[in-house]
């Protein structure tokens, strides 16, 4: 065991030592969030109004470390709470480098408790009003950290304090786009005191910004107004103060150009530049100075290639190829945002409906004086600039929130650790974090760079490193000769009966099953062998299983079709067009699950290497200086080095869907390492079965689970009072009600259940007791397991039998009908030494989730005695093709996470060096494991069975004894 013990705590692949790798931190596509604020985790959805929980926020702003939140918005996000929050607390918010754990939480990067809210008397309350103290819907803010402006969209009028306010509700000194505090009317046409609609707002050196979003312009005041309703001083994006704009957006009509605007929702300024979020226009206005005229021009655009383009994610232009205008002369092609990605039939190019130059509607641009971030809203990600763009239309360096420039997942809410809905505001604070308000998903969200050491899908279920794509082919109705069934593998075109490019045909004869086509179909689909799938003939129903042959998305792009000839009365269902890989990666974690995270190519996890001791209560939480934090929790720890670290996902998870990982390394000088964070999908259960080293599919750790004969007994169906269920042990002839000679009968009680009939049995069967063999009720399955007093053969060919009253509604399945298959018990499956059909065997297993009851917590070494099944019990095991009776799955003593789960083969198994196997709960299935399986020939015997004269397969002419074949993979039975 000790061996086995060393393998689980280092499972997985052999990754390359890294080597000179760069340590530069930086931001890092699809890189996870590092912080979370109004949630509890990052897939809870809450939301209310207390100090704790937003409603749907839209601006921030920071100074001084300070951080101020609008919790409303003009999105439609619900709810608008009206109102503008302080959280003073960002001086407790651990830095990169700092330990974010909380005692007692499970989530030690969720922070944020607001110290006090303005629009509102109390942190309860959400009205919206026309008052000097309240607001209506709230949705920009800034400060400079003395000054504070509100933004009071829909009061049309802009809210300053002129000292930082000290008090909950309290009334601001001025009021701009208003004549008092009272009035929230709109001029048509504008002046220079109006507003309509305002949402951006900046300070910087002392002056004023505001995005007027309704009147298509930004204003600008030299200074900080000190009194009311002061007119502005300078207008960009319309030629003055009083051109009459459209308010209606879907009415605008104007020309796209460097001077204008539609609906500007953001300004801001760093030393030099002024940067202007035009939402109407799908662009960024970059101007390379602070303007100082009115009607100014912008000298970069950023979404667009050009200045008098507006479209949508404008990844291309038409026309896309010279044309000619009215006087004849050719005009250059014009310019296009995404690479082509292909051609149409008629050769047309082809371009991604977005990339990492467009955008759509958004909502914010910021720069730290070297970069330039924009919350690209209708993308739902943010783009980072790495330095400040100086051309039109140039593409981003990184994209946060989501995985690539080409992808836009939406319809997730909550999105998770590493995903938006509609980023609304950015805000850097000057070190090393920017704040996203993430508005449908009700929390404001912090990235920080970080050394990107683990790439994306680095983090996987140890045992399940690749998953592959899995179809079948259920074949039924009539037998009728002369019908033709055709598979088409990757080859949508077979016709019936092709025998050649992927197409697969049997014709049927009278002596034919449903069972013997489908065998016949499998043979003929492995023979080739297809280079796209291995199949399995799944004989109990009628089903080929196919597996893909490359790992990942890759196989879900296997097509499978089916043909049958004229009017066949047989049918062939394929499982869809396609293979599929739904819920199976091995990146989607269970609770409890051992995983392994491989480090990027160049880059170092740690510094040396070492092994968790399974010696203690715990697993270690720190390894030589190396930890690693998922959601800020130091996950346990089993295996450390450079490349690789092997922890358990914690246990207590259950609750999220989604979590942010990474490692921290505190070297032997003292300085610390922090790794890029990346967003784990976490699921109730995934699970994998631990193999050797090598290629999958792997060859599983399988091993014979039993010295002794064997067989089992499901319980299945309801109980009802007074039926009488019956079981024979090597007598055959055993009637209803008796109870001797081998006879067991049970007749059930009113408080009955399935369980309680099955443990009735097993004890019957004890307390006798039966000279043949003793009974155990497995786990967490109704099921009785059989096993021959007498080991070895000699305890082989036990007859079993099972009756039940007439009219009785409990269904008694016995599993092979006579006791077979004995071995070694805890002797490896292997080509010396393979599984017969009707053998008990086990696996162990990782990602079956949490036990029930859940009483093991993170890192805890389980002990027995005791069984701790599943929560979600496994219920199907294939090997072959064909379903395997499952005994049992609980909790291996001296590991962590590690399940034991045994099952017993089906006597349909066919002879197979590679025969895969594959676990699965509910629909999330393993990865794919081979192990051998031989039909040994039979001989007859008249002695030595303890049931007399006896058929028996020759077991021990097909192999040599169990003891050398585990000898020579160097593994202890």
């Amino acid at each position: 065991m000790k061996a086995f013990r060393a393998l689980f705590l280092t499972a997985g692949f052999a990754a390359t030592c890294a080597s000179g790798q760069t340590q530069t931190p930086g931001f890092t596509t699809g890189q996870a969030a590092r912080l979370l604020i109004g949630q509890v985790n990052w897939t809870t959805g809450n939301y209310g109004t207390t100090s704790t929980l937003l409603g749907s926020p839209s601006a921030i702003a920071y100074a001084n470390g300070v951080l101020w939140v609008a919790d409303a918005n003009r999105l439609g996000a619900i709810p608008d709470n009206n109102r503008v929050l302080r959280f003073s607390d960002t001086d407790t918010y651990p830095s990169p480098t700092q330990d974010p754990t909380i005692i007692g939480s499970t989530c030690g990067i969720c922070r944020g408790v607001a110290s006090l809210v303005l629009g509102q008397p109390d942190f309860i309350s959400s009205n919206a009003t026309l008052t000097p103290t309240g607001m209506r819907n709230p949705t920009g803010v800034a400060t400079d950290g003395k000054v504070l402006a509100v933004a009071d969209t829909d009061n049309n009028r802009i809210l300053i304090w002129l000292n930082l306010p000290t008090t909950n509700g309290q009334a601001p000194d001025v009021v701009i786009g208003q004549a008092d505090f009272v009035h929230n009317a709109t001029s048509v046409p504008p002046t220079a005191k109006s507003l309509r609609g305002p949402t951006g707002l900046w300070m910087a050196g002392g002056k004023l910004y505001v995005a007027d979003t309704q009147d298509n312009r930004i204003l600008i005041y030299n200074k900080i107004p000190t009194t009311n309703n002061v007119a502005a001083d300078l207008v960009v994006g319309q030629p003055d103060f009083t051109s009459f704009v459209q308010p209606d957006l879907t009415q605008a009509s104007a020309t796209p150009a460097a001077n204008n605007m539609q609906d500007p929702v953001s300004v801001t300024t760093d030393a030099t530049h002024m940067y202007v979020t035009d939402l109407g226009q799908s662009r960024v206005l970059i101007f390379n100075t602070i303007p100082t005229t009115n009607g100014a021009s912008a000298d970069v655009v950023v979404g667009q290639p050009n200045m008098t383009s507006a479209a949508d994610n404008n990844s291309f232009l038409v026309p896309t190829s010279p044309t000619v205008d009215a006087d004849g002369n050719t005009m250059g092609v014009t310019p296009v945002l995404c690479q082509s990605n292909g051609t149409d039939s008629d050769g047309s190019a082809l371009f991604p409906e977005r990339c990492a130059a467009t955008l759509s509607f958004p909502r914010y641009a910021l720069s730290d004086g070297k970069r330039l971030f924009i919350a690209d809203g209708g993308n739902d990600r943010v783009l980072v600039f790495n330095s400040i763009p100086t051309t039109n239309g140039v593409s981003a360096d990184v994209i946060l929130g989501e995985p690539d420039e080409f992808t836009d997942n939406t319809g997730q809410n909550p999105s998770g650790s590493d995903a938006f809905q509609t980023p609304n505001s950015l805000i850097w604070d000057g070190v090393n974090n920017l704040y996203v308000s993430d508005t449908y998903n009700n929390r404001v969200v912090v990235y920080s760079p970080g050394v990107p050491n683990i790439p994306l899908a680095a983090a996987r279920n140890a045992a399940s490193l690749q998953i592959y794509a899995l179809g079948s082919v259920a074949i039924s109705g009539t037998i009728n000769a002369k019908d033709v069934v055709t598979i088409g593998i990757n080859n949508t075109t077979c016709t019936s009966g092709a025998t050649t490019g992927g197409c697969y045909s049997y014709t049927v004869v009278a002596a034919d099953t449903l069972a013997t086509v489908t065998t016949a179909l499998t043979k003929a689909i492995n023979s080739g062998p297809d280079p796209n799938v291995t199949a399995g003939a799944d004989t109990t129903t009628d089903t080929i299983v196919l597996t893909a042959r490359v790992p990942g998305a890759d196989g879900a792009n296997i097509t499978l079709s089916t043909v049958l000839s004229a009017n066949a009365q047989i049918t062939a269902t394929a499982s869809g067009a396609n293979l599929s890989i739904y819920l199976q990666s091995p990146t989607s974690i269970a609770p409890g699950t051992q995983i392994s995270i491989y480090g990027a190519p160049n880059a170092s996890l740690c510094d040396t290497s070492a092994v968790g001791s399974t010696a203690g209560t715990y697993l270690p939480f720190t390894l030589n200086g190396c930890e690693i934090f998922i959601d800020g929790t130091r996950a346990p720890l089993m295996y450390v080095s450079p490349s690789q670290i092997n922890a358990q996902m914690p246990v207590e998870y259950s609750d999220r869907t989604s979590v942010s990982l990474y490692s921290r390394v505190t070297h032997a000088d003292g300085s610390i390492t922090v790794g890029t964070p990346i967003g784990v999908t976490i699921v109730p259960e995934n699970p994998g079965v631990f193999a050797e080293y090598g290629n999958d599919p792997r060859q599983g750790i399988v091993f014979h689970a039993s010295s002794n004969a064997i067989d089992g007994i499901a319980f299945d169906g309801t109980v009802t009072t007074g039926d009488v269920d019956t079981i024979g042990i090597n007598n055959s002839a055993c009637t209803s009600g008796q109870t001797t000679g081998g006879c067991y009968s049970y007749t059930v009680l009113a408080t009955d259940t399935l369980p309680s009939v099955a443990q009735a049995f097993v004890n019957l069967i004890n307390s006798a007791p039966d000279p043949y063999v003793t009974a155990s009720l497995t786990n967490e399955f109704t099921t009785i397991l059989l096993t021959a007093r007498v080991p070895g053969p000699s305890g082989e060919g036990i007859t079993v039998d099972q009756l039940v009253g007439t009219n009785a509604t409990e269904i008694l399945t016995v599993y092979n009908g006579t006791l077979c298959c004995s071995n070694t018990q805890g002797a490896m499956v292997t080509d010396a030494n393979p599984a017969v059909p009707g053998e008990l065997l086990y696996v162990y297993a990782t990602g079956l989730g949490p036990t029930n009851p859940n009483d093991q917590s993170s890192g805890q070494v389980f002990q027995a005695p005791g069984f701790n099944p599943p929560a979600t019990p496994v219920d199907s095991i294939l090997a072959g093709g064909t379903s395997a009776n499952i005994y049992s799955a609980a909790l291996l003593p001296g590991t962590v996470g590690v399940y034991y789960v045994l099952f017993q083969l089906s006597t349909g198994q066919v002879t197979d060096p590679t025969t895969q196997l594959t676990i699965a709960q509910q629909a999330h299935v393993s990865n794919v494991v081979t192990f051998p399986v031989v039909i040994p020939p039979t001989i007859t015997t008249t002695s030595g069975s303890p049931a007399g004269a006896a058929a028996r397969p020759a077991r021990d002419m097909a192999r040599p004894a169990a003891s050398s074949g585990s000898a020579a993979k160097g593994r202890p039975n």
